[in-house]
């Protein structure tokens, strides 16, 4: 249960964003670290899963490990999203040996042929078991679904500009998304309403050199409506950017103040223009949070009605 959202600003900036909210079947814990990046001598990329924690945990560990020792053959933001989809295959079929050999005591390559080869000869496979296979692979089967079923997105950065890749478990390559923006997770369905709504009210030219602060803006408020909305997403969002090349992480409590700033205009208490400042020197300049905390109070109208929607309450 999540939600990534990626956006393209422009041919040298983009930003990714995640919720931080991870559950099990008796536990929620608003902890989870959704966003990583990788970097070589020739490409960058931010990368956020979506699935069962724990796998996309071992991927993102041993992308990090291919990616040392195949460091000087990535040329570009391609190659690096290439190596997250291999990855990511590899360690699925990993999972799915082990669960064929523990309930089934066969090998993936048997179950493909139809049959085992014994001392006796060749034994043919129960129909049965067969099918039982293809639903495992396909995710079509629900014991295994969501441990089996990943996903990243994949945002990208070389010498020819920013791009988004889409990687998960179900296909061997990384896919080019051909939208300046996508999203994944169980959250992602609210979340693209959103990002689409702020797409549509761009021109032709507009959508093509996004104004970064406007951007970043459109991902908080899809992930923090996505949180409102959709069960199994929420917590501080986390938020990498590239900007010329380079990747800034905004710290939590830098985070936290962007999300109330967004929610303040998107409700009428804090104008626009305080909101391109604010988020400008949150995130681009690093400014502290609570030089930028006592500015919004000395903007905002209304000071007790937004203090009492931010906590919750309901006029």
């Amino acid at each position: 249960m999540t939600v990534i959202n990626a956006m393209k600003f422009n041919e040298r900036e983009g930003a990714m964003i995640s919720d931080s909210q991870s559950s099990t079947s008796i536990r929620k814990y608003d902890i989870a670290i959704k966003l990583d990046d990788f970097e070589t001598s020739k490409a960058k990329a931010i990368i956020g899963g979506s699935g069962a924690a724990d796998i996309l945990y071992q991927i993102k560990e041993e992308t990090a490990e291919t990616l040392q020792q195949y460091q000087d053959r990535i040329r570009s933001g391609k190659d690096l999203a290439k190596i997250v989809a291999q990855v990511a295959n590899r360690v699925k079929r990993e999972y799915v040996t082990g669960l064929l050999e523990s309930q089934f005591g066969l090998r993936e390559r048997d179950l493909i042929a139809g049959f085992q080869v014994t001392e006796e000869g060749k034994t043919p496979i129960d129909q049965a078991i067969i099918q039982k296979y293809h639903q495992i692979v396909s995710g079509s089967d629900p014991s295994t679904a969501q441990l089996l079923q990943n996903g990243f997105l994949i945002l990208t950065s070389d010498s020819s500009g920013i791009k988004i890749y889409m990687a998960t478990t179900t296909l061997g390559n990384a896919r080019p998304i051909a939208r300046p923006y996508d999203s994944i997770g169980s959250g992602s369905d609210v979340a693209d309403n959103e990002l689409y709504d702020f797409f549509n009210t761009l021109t032709r030219e507009q959508r093509d050199n996004v104004d970064p602060v406007e951007g970043i803006a459109a991902l908080i408020n899809a992930t923090s409506r996505a949180s409102e909305r959709n069960q199994g997403v929420g917590g501080t969002p986390s938020l990498k950017v590239f900007r010329d090349n380079q990747i800034i992480t905004p710290n939590y409590n830098a985070t936290q103040l962007a999300v109330e700033i967004v929610k303040g205009v998107n409700r009428g208490f804090l104008e626009k223009d305080f909101q391109r400042s604010a988020l400008d020197a949150l995130i681009y300049q690093g400014q502290d949070f609570k030089s930028v905390e006592t500015e919004m109070w000395a903007k905002a109208k209304n000071i007790a009605e937004f203090s009492r929607m931010l906590r919750g309450y309901k006029e």
